[in-house]
């Protein structure tokens, strides 16, 4: 999981806290024109893990809804211990 881009994000933050998109179920079916929808999913335990790992609690999560798209995300922010 350390070459997650929500690991490598974890490392580079300089402030209190950070956010990051993870792709909970992929889009199925045909991408639709003009964009490029999610078309793998993130195992989050592993990667929240990682996060923790580094010195962060978790403190919020919200689906987000992705327009005519089959895929469920999430907005995940943590605060440095």
């Amino acid at each position: 999981m350390a070459d997650h881009p929500a690991v490598a994000a974890a490392r580079a933050a300089t402030g209190s806290m950070f956010q990051h998109v993870l792709v909970l179920t992929p889009h199925i079916g045909p991408q639709l024109p003009n964009r490029t929808l999610p078309t793998k999913a993130d195992d989050p335990t592993p990667i929240l893990s990682a996060v923790a790992d580094l010195g962060w609690d978790l403190v919020a999560a919200a689906p987000i809804p992705l327009a005519g798209s089959t895929a469920v995300t999430a907005m995940y922010v943590w605060r440095r211990r």
